[in-house]
């Protein structure tokens, strides 16, 4: 285990909300969030389906996009000034 490693602590939060109307639509939205000692990224979505009139098969689509951004992070033997 490195240094790095070692103090390494992953954070995430997910929120995620639907809702379903009388025509059995169902609309969905999302949002992300995680962070770590090098990396963050944060992420949203939105999706709609529809259900069957018997309610035993869904069609649906779903997209998230995500903000990611990632720190390099270079041993101490290959930093500049050592």
């Amino acid at each position: 285990m490195t240094l790095a490693s070692s103090s390494d602590t992953r954070t995430h939060l997910n929120v995620d909300w639907s809702k379903k109307n009388t025509k059995n639509f169902t609309y969905s939205t999302s949002a992300y969030f995680s962070t770590e000692y090098d990396y963050t990224s944060i992420g949203f979505g939105g999706g709609i389906s529809k259900g069957s009139l018997d309610d035993n098969r869904e069609f649906g689509i779903f997209a998230i996009f995500f903000l990611d951004s990632w720190v390099i992070i270079r041993p101490t033997e290959l930093r500049n000034g050592n």
